[in-house]
């Protein structure tokens, strides 16, 4: 899969989705935290990884066909962080203050529940393998229009998420070749 023209977009939200998507991800150098990455102290998703602050890092995703597609910030929910073999690409990048809560057991957390400093990790990469391509993401609401508990808009429904669907969009076209890149 993949060297020969194959491609794969691998989606693992937090725990336990990163733990299972694991080999697979290790399949093609990306390695999962099986945890909850958070944006900061007590602060609620969304993470907005933005080109502002270098979060978001210049990429064919994020260029996209034309300046009308360009997308300057991507809003993500939780989720879980990967590190990237050498030679991807990574897009959503995680700044110090962004931590992992690693419970033994998925939503079960205490104040022994183990904690990472995701500084150095991502929750978004791509990487051309051989004639093909694979795309890796820790999180699965910045894919998705949902409403949480009756009122909590989340993915494309929230109002931090202006270009999750610009940015959907030419991570299909990056992954389909229209892009060229």
């Amino acid at each position: 899969m993949g060297e020969n023209g194959g491609r794969l977009l691998l989606i693992a939200d937090h725990m336990p989705f990163a733990g299972a998507a694991g080999d697979l991800g290790n399949a093609f150098g990306f390695d999962w935290v099986n945890g909850f990455a958070f944006t900061s102290e007590n602060s609620w998703p969304p993470s907005v990884f933005s080109a502002a602050d270098g979060s978001l890092n210049k990429s064919p995703v994020t260029e996209g066909l034309n300046t009308r597609e360009e997308i300057t910030s991507v809003s993500t929910f939780t989720g879980s962080a990967i590190k990237s073999p050498e030679g991807a690409t990574n897009i959503l990048c995680f700044s110090p203050d962004h931590y992992a809560l690693i419970p033994d057991t998925a939503w079960v957390f205490s104040n022994k529940t183990q904690r990472l400093k995701l500084d150095g990790f991502c929750q978004g990469a791509i990487l051309n393998h051989g004639k093909g391509k694979v795309a890796v993401f820790g999180e699965a609401a910045m894919f998705t229009a949902q409403i949480v508990n009756g009122n909590m808009k989340v993915g494309f429904n929230s109002e931090d998420a202006p270009q999750n669907a610009q940015f959907i969009l030419n991570l299909i076209h990056w992954m389909d070749g229209q892009d060229n890149k």
